[in-house]
């Protein structure tokens, strides 16, 4: 597996953290700084990032990889479309957590986050409430007063089913 770090660095205990929770090896980890400039657009300073990767379209497509995303939400966010769009699906992120009580503070792996299988989830949820769900012609309705009701995308009906997850 290949690990693409736009994070802080990790050490070896990370990366043996690692490879026991994803039951692979780390044959290549690459790290690529995150730092950005907040006055120029953020779109082209993130494909600089990926593109600092150095991985060609075959091993894009073809690697496993695991991203250990920057820190900062806006950069996360969108070096997850990039990433998506140069792979063809939603690469699997590694999340870190701090050690309670640890001076000085230290970090250590938490999980690893399958967002392709996420959002495989999240459509099959979505999808098997679809069938029982009212819907509005979208001329009648304002997405944004829905909130935080199901919009669906690729339809050409505002269904006003709750999305499970917000149903308690």
């Amino acid at each position: 597996m290949i690990l693409l770090n736009f994070a802080h660095p990790l050490t070896d205990d990370h990366l043996r953290q690692i490879e026991t929770l994803t039951g692979q090896a780390i044959v290549r980890v690459i790290e690529i700084t995150s730092q950005i400039d907040p006055q120029q657009p953020l779109q082209p300073q993130v494909v600089a990032m990926a593109d600092a990767t150095g991985l060609s379209s075959l091993e894009w497509q073809t690697h496993p990889l695991l991203t250990a995303p920057p820190s900062l939400n806006f950069i996360a966010v969108v070096l997850v479309a990039e990433l998506h769009g140069r792979c063809g699906y939603f690469p699997a992120m590694l999340r870190m957590r701090s050690v309670p009580g640890s001076l000085p503070p230290r970090y250590e792996v938490a999980e690893i986050l399958n967002l392709q299988a996420i959002r495989e989830e999240a459509r099959v949820v979505v999808s098997a409430f679809f069938e029982g769900g009212s819907f509005l012609p979208p001329s009648t309705c304002n997405p944004v007063a829905l909130s935080p009701l199901h919009i669906p995308r690729a339809s050409s009906h505002v269904y006003l089913t709750k999305h499970p997850r917000h149903v308690k």
